[in-house]
């Protein structure tokens, strides 16, 4: 992080208590002292938060056996970190802003300016797969001007980051919003942006006018994600929504007398920084850590050894002169699996809010019973593994027993052979000027809508070869229909054609053969016309046909692509087949919203 200066409101303080900003983060080591015979161990620069203040983080070291207790030297490639401890490298770790510019309808432009307030909100979850976890972190940067009076316009980049320096998983920029703070509350801002060069004309328009909007936009180009806010008044907020696919997680070493079969997940929140004596560090900031139910901290006081190994990895990583504080958050009071950390201004070096989950793993502690339930059932049942006195219960009688959890995945119901079901898969497309525009992705050689064209025909050819797979395994009957619905819109309805069949008429051999012969097979084509499928094969031909001579144009409505779908369906597919039951799935393809 770079030190900053920002210029200040007027009614803002201008400096803070030199006094209370050193009692908070001066990170001095300090040697360890004998407690009753055991080193405590101090570990400089990582504070735990007590109420208002913070403590340096220090603790009795516990006694660990080691190899080294039997004169066994470590060899290349040993893990010598203390257990639960994490390297630098692996820490998963959030990164603020790192420079933003203000500019003013009259006043000179300021450049690498801090925020006045800074949120994070993250939540760590549980994916589909035991022991791996995900991340979803709002970031909300606030900015507030010095020249109320006039109109203030807030430009910022960020780089993009993984999630940690191994590069196991990056941090993905999913939704940005943009807020005005107007009479007292803060309102959404909203814009019709179809592309970047139409987003940049909107801002600049709205910029460069008196018009009383705000604009925003945000662009990716490289490395760096790209966000322009503005024209504000007093205060504006950009939002910005992160996922993380893949948290850096470990297996928890139990110190105590209980074997744990808890998961670790090490989350750094890194805060901008400011000298004790630089007004841009009138900054608010308040971080927020939420974990799946029954998590809780990796206790610092048993774990010191860990937190220890994990500050001299720090360091090492950011050299002998460099400073990286850490401070462990307090629980958020009445919320279970929350930690939180605010303070009024920001830290005078480098820091993080650090916290080490604990996160339990809920089937770890059950073993199933495979012969107890019929495989028919795709249902699990697991005993506890302990004594479990908890799950005891008493029968009548008096006689005792153990409560059983059974998982269950449910299963399609049984069709009757006389039900009739009709599938409707409904492509609703975009086709107007906007699509015009090359695409990367393909080299530049293609447009968008070309791009969709390709798109929507494998995508079609990829259900009809599945559908023979649905009718084997009974999900699908014979007297089914399939039906392939296609409206093609800009302004207006630019084209509407669909495709039908029964699913009896679609057994393996036949949608095999389609295949080929939609994508230039002529035996297959010769095939079909054997088999007395020439009428099957002629709908398909036109159908593909008219996607394929699909090209850009005009306005854009979805409103008449959304309207003429609604209408169609309920008017002609529902009236045509009475009594049947229907499910739909809908696709809306498009290359931006308005």
């Amino acid at each position: 992080h770079t030190r900053h200066t920002r210029r200040l409101p007027a009614r803002a303080a201008c400096c803070r208590s030199v006094a209370s900003v050193m009692s908070l983060f001066s990170a001095a080591a300090s040697p360890g002292c004998l407690l009753g015979g055991q080193a405590e161990v101090k570990v400089p620069g990582f504070w735990l938060e007590a109420g208002s203040m913070l403590t340096p983080l220090a603790a009795v070291a516990p006694t660990i056996p080691s190899p080294a207790d039997d004169n066994i030297q470590p060899a290349q490639g040993d893990d010598l970190l203390a257990p639960n401890a994490t390297s630098a490298a692996r820490l998963n770790r959030v990164v603020c802003v790192s420079s933003a510019n203000v500019g003013y309808s009259k006043a000179a432009k300021e450049t690498h300016v801090l925020p006045s307030a800074l949120e994070y909100h993250a939540i760590i979850e549980e994916t589909a797969h035991a022991g791996e976890f995900a991340l979803m972190l709002k970031m909300t940067l606030e900015y507030e001007s010095a020249f109320p009076e006039e109109g203030m316009v807030v430009w910022l980049k960020k780089h993009q980051q993984f999630i940690n320096d191994e590069k196991t998983s990056e941090l993905m920029l999913i939704e940005t919003a943009f807020e005005d703070y107007v009479q007292g509350k803060w309102i959404p801002i909203t814009t019709d942006i179809r592309y970047a060069e139409e987003a940049e004309a909107i801002v600049q328009a709205v910029v460069t006018s008196d018009s009383g909007q705000t604009a925003g936009r945000v662009t990716t180009q490289g490395a760096v994600e790209d966000a322009k806010l503005g024209p504000v008044g007093e205060r504006g907020r950009i939002v910005l929504t992160y996922r993380c696919e893949q948290l850096y997680a470990y297996g928890e070493t139990s110190l105590g007398p209980v074997a744990s079969r808890q998961m670790l997940v090490p989350l750094a929140l890194q805060l901008p920084w400011a000298a004790f004596d630089n007004p841009a560090g009138n900054c608010r900031i308040h971080a927020t850590v939420r974990g799946p139910a029954g998590t809780v901290r990796l206790d610092p006081a048993t774990n010191i050894l860990a937190y220890r190994d994990l500050q001299r990895s720090l360091r090492a990583e950011a050299g002998a002169g460099a400073a990286q504080c850490a401070v462990l958050p307090t629980a958020s009071a009445g919320a279970d699996a929350s930690w939180t950390f605010s303070r009024s201004s920001l830290p005078p070096m480098p820091t993080m809010v650090l916290t080490i989950l604990s996160v339990p793993n809920i089937d770890d502690s059950w073993e199933k019973v495979e012969a107890a339930v019929p495989r028919a059932s795709r249902a699990r049942l697991m005993l506890p593994v302990d004594s479990a006195p908890l799950l005891r219960v008493q029968q009548p009688g008096g006689f005792p027993a153990h409560l059983v959890r059974c998982s269950v995945e449910t299963e399609a119901p049984a069709r009757s052979p006389g039900s009739r079901r009709v599938h409707v898969d409904i492509t609703i497309s975009d086709a107007s000027g906007s699509t015009g525009m090359r695409c990367a992705s393909a080299g530049g050689q293609r447009s968008v809508r070309q791009c969709f064209n390709l798109h929507e025909e494998r995508r079609v050819l990829k259900r009809l070869e599945g559908i023979p797979k649905l009718r084997a395994a009974g999900v699908l009957l014979d007297d089914d229909v399939w039906v392939q619905e296609f409206v093609v819109f800009d302004h207006g309805v630019r084209a509407h054609f669909s495709i039908e069949a029964r699913v009896g008429d679609l057994d393996g051999q036949t949608a095999q053969s389609l295949v080929q012969a939609l994508t230039g097979s002529s035996g297959d084509v010769a095939a079909l016309e054997r088999a007395g499928k020439q009428a099957l094969l002629n709908s398909w031909q036109s159908a593909l046909q008219s996607l394929r001579g699909l090209t850009p144009g005009g306005a854009t409505s979805f409103v008449a692509g959304l309207s003429k779908a609604k209408e169609s369906y309920t008017q002609t597919v529902k009236r045509k087949f009475p009594g049947a039951a229907f499910t739909t799935y809908v696709n809306f393809d498009t290359d931006g919203g308005n």
